[in-house]
């Protein structure tokens, strides 16, 4: 058994021993903690981080037709 089965069980044995009324309690404090790990682990929203740093500017269409141009006049050349 790992040491995290073993706290688990340590703590289902303790959560057994308390009174039904501080139960409740017991079920917030967790739901705190839980959502405490929550918040530190979630991604973030990256939307809208590169605005105004002028590549919403670059006309992605055109970048594009410009490097499979340059990609296929390499590739001629390495044939000819």
């Amino acid at each position: 058994m790992n040491m995290s089965t073993v706290k688990k069980l340590e703590l289902d044995r303790e959560l057994s021993m308390f009174p039904d009324e501080k139960l409740d309690d017991v079920k917030t404090f967790l739901d705190d903690l839980l959502l405490d790990t929550q918040k530190k682990t979630s991604s973030r929203n990256l939307k809208g981080i590169w605005k105004g740093k002028g590549f919403d500017e670059i006309d992605l269409e055109q970048a594009i037709q410009n490097t499979r141009k340059e990609l296929d006049r390499s590739i001629l050349e390495r044939t000819l």
